[in-house]
């Protein structure tokens, strides 16, 4: 049975990513807000260009994302010195000299179009699944990823059959909602378990950390 690290809500990200750092098979957190993880955020800035592609902000998240995987330097190559040009109409003038810039806009171009037809399901699978981004997600975005990806899709069919099938609604009320998942883990598999201590009532293991940031010194309190 591998050891469990106890942590409160706010630390257990911070403490995924310290095991990370140091190379120790880490399971992740067992309790996540969907609108806190990055893989949903990528996609929520998705919907959020798709739907006004003057959004300089969420395209520049979509690209620095595992989805295009964009440089910084590159992205600031691109919109650096643009003028009153939108990030996409910047992309689109680099487009016509630069093959890699050229195929990532006439992808944002197909994913724009296929959104004004597809709800939003459908949306997202074909683009996950269809496309191939599920595994550029789940392969720079941690062992959690999987699981959020299908608990995210089932929120969009879930939505969709309560009859709110447009974007824009989507995204409204996943970020309301900001759901709270949480993953079940193989207790056979041999790798530090991230848990709240809520979450953790009643299990056992055989080594048992607990994190948590303690009180600030008595000259630092105000």
């Amino acid at each position: 049975m591998a050891p469990r690290v106890l942590v409160s809500d706010k630390l257990s990200e911070t403490a995924v990513q310290i095991f990370k750092d140091r190379g120790i098979d880490v399971a992740g957190a067992d309790r996540l807000k969907m609108t806190d993880h990055i893989a949903v955020l990528d996609l929520l800035s998705l919907a959020k260009f798709v739907l006004q592609p003057a959004d300089d902000l969420s395209l520049a998240e979509v690209l620095r994302s595992p989805l295009f995987d964009v440089s910084e330097e590159a992205l600031f190559e691109l919109a650096h010195g643009r003028g009153g040009s939108s990030l996409f109409e910047a992309l689109e003038d680099a487009a016509a000299t630069n093959q890699g810039f050229a195929a990532i806009h006439a992808t944002l171009a197909a994913w724009r179009e296929r959104a004004l037809h597809l709800p939003v399901f459908e949306f997202y699978a074909s683009i996950l699944s269809g496309e191939g981004a599920r595994e550029k997600l789940v392969g720079r975005l941690g062992p959690e990823t999987p699981d959020m990806l299908d608990e995210f899709m089932r929120f969009a069919l879930a939505q969709e059959r309560a009859g709110l099938p447009s974007l824009q609604n989507f995204v409204s009320v996943l970020e309301a909602a900001s759901p709270v998942i949480k993953r079940e883990m193989d207790p056979a598999q041999k790798q530090v378990r991230i848990m709240t201590v809520h979450g953790a009532k009643g299990l056992e293991a055989p080594v048992v950390f607990l994190i948590d940031r303690g009180s600030p010194p008595h000259n630092a309190r105000n």
